[in-house]
């Protein structure tokens, strides 16, 4: 390959890189909102643990097969497969419901443009998949990992080619990358870019957050069926899996002045292993595997030649703690329970969309910017602890936000959600650990426990899961 047409692609690269930090179309008014919530079905009881649900079943019905019917039932659900034949369904508002590597199901909502109404419509939907799985004696469970189970328990539930290659290659660098697949859930907040300089704000702000994000309100003290050392196993899963796809983009470098971001992001990509390169070693039999895309750009291949698809195939298998995909989905936060998971989006969306608050986070975390993934491994082993001012100062920035949708009765429940556990130095993995006497909760348990933290965190009359 010749060094011009290298630096030909790697325009062309760097092009489809800046149109991933773009909000089309763009304004600096632009606030709107998407959620992706994923939870766990789970049922019954084996030796003290509950059995994992298939997707697809042959004795017995499975989530995909359960939430079928319910799609023949009613106009709110569609039963609507991607052309790859990945099962898929949508809602009469706009989002859709899929299914992830371990059996975890997942809603994306719509593009709404105030939290309640993400909120509302998230809520609607889990309600609908979690009546649709009841016939079977399914539950969902709310959390941030499957605790209770291995990867070899769980299995590769969703058969995907892409799925596949990830296990594989993942298999190859350790344990971490298939527990991320099979057991880990999440909540991922998506937010504008808006305007330029508004989007640069956004992107630094969000890097800056995450570790206090994941201190505040780690979520998973438990793997495997016993209790780890961490408050949040999964940020830590994330962070050991493959660090050349996950953590941070150059954070020595995150406050940009220009077109910077563009830059980071692209030696960042360039820099990551290619999973479709791996998959074709493994085939072929060769020894070499672990092939970066800026080395299959100069180098070449024998059998595969890289290219715009090649390249946003790649692009799309990254897994940064925040990633630019013409919005900001920001994929720090542990999987919530069901008490409290909007907290974090109104504190999110708190900050980022009112200047003020913006500003002061900046200003505030700014000098941590080459630390950020030191902090982020302490957030997942201490929590709030870690750095419990900054934990503080950062929410009540979110507190006192001026954001214009942040309704009193929202307002109210982060408060308590303040008071009863972030100013206290702590987070809910701490709760979880203080419900059995540091012991694993069974799935009855973790219920009582979600419905103490409702009646201790809810406001009078909260409505928002009614």
């Amino acid at each position: 390959m010749t060094p011009n047409k290298t630096h030909h692609d790697l325009e062309e690269y760097r092009d489809y890189i800046t149109t991933l930090f773009i909000t089309n179309p763009a304004s600096d008014h632009k606030q709107s909102i998407g959620l992706e919530l994923e939870l766990l079905p789970i049922k019954g009881y084996d030796k003290q643990k509950p059995i994992p649900v298939a997707i697809t079943g042959e004795k017995e019905k499975g989530t995909l097969d359960l939430l079928k019917q319910t799609a023949e039932m009613t106009p709110e659900l569609d039963f609507s497969p991607r052309e790859d034949g990945t099962p898929q369904f949508t809602s009469a508002s706009g989002g859709n419901i899929t299914f992830e590597p371990g059996g975890q199901i997942e809603y994306s909502s719509s593009e709404c443009f105030k939290p309640e109404e993400a909120i509302t419509e998230t809520v609607k939907y889990i309600d609908i998949v979690s009546n649709s799985l009841t016939t079977e004696k399914i539950q969902l469970f709310h959390g941030s990992m499957n605790p209770w189970h291995s990867i070899s328990e769980v299995g590769l539930k969703m058969q995907k080619a892409r799925y596949l290659k990830m296990d594989q290659y993942f298999q190859e660098l350790g344990p971490y990358g298939q527990e991320m697949m099979r057991l880990t859930l999440s909540l991922q907040i998506n937010l504008d870019f808006a305007d330029p300089h508004s989007g640069r704000q956004r992107w630094i702000a969000s890097n800056l957050l995450a570790p206090i994000m994941c201190a505040i309100f780690g979520n998973s003290p438990f793997s495997q069926n016993r209790t780890t050392d961490l408050k949040s196993y999964r940020s830590f899963i994330w962070q050991n899996m493959d660090r050349c796809r996950t953590g941070f983009p150059n954070t020595e470098k995150l406050l940009p002045v220009d077109d910077h971001s563009v830059n980071q992001y692209l030696a960042y990509a360039l820099d990551a292993y290619v999973i479709k390169l791996h998959h074709d070693a493994v085939q072929h039999g060769e020894e070499k595997r672990l092939i970066t895309y800026k080395q299959w750009l100069t180098s070449g291949h024998p059998r595969l030649q890289p290219n715009m698809a090649e390249w946003k195939n790649h692009i799309n298998l990254l897994f940064p703690e925040v990633r630019p995909k013409g919005f900001i989905e920001f994929r720090t936060l542990d999987g919530p329970s069901r008490s409290w998971w909007t907290v974090p989006v109104m504190l999110l969306t708190a900050i980022l969309y009112d200047p003020s608050a913006l500003n002061q986070v900046i200003t505030l975390l700014s000098p941590q910017s080459e630390n950020l993934g030191r902090m982020l491994r302490s957030a997942s082993e201490k929590g709030v602890s870690a750095f419990p001012e900054l934990a503080k100062k950062v929410f009540r920035f979110g507190l006192n936000s001026e954001y214009a949708h942040f309704s009193s009765e929202l307002h109210d429940h982060c408060e308590r959600f303040y008071k009863n556990l972030t100013d206290q130095d702590r987070n809910p993995a701490d709760d979880l650990l203080d419900a059995n006497d540091g012991k694993i909760l069974t799935p009855a348990q973790f219920q009582d426990h979600d419905k103490r933290s409702r009646d201790i965190l809810a406001p009078p009359d909260f409505t928002i899961f009614k």
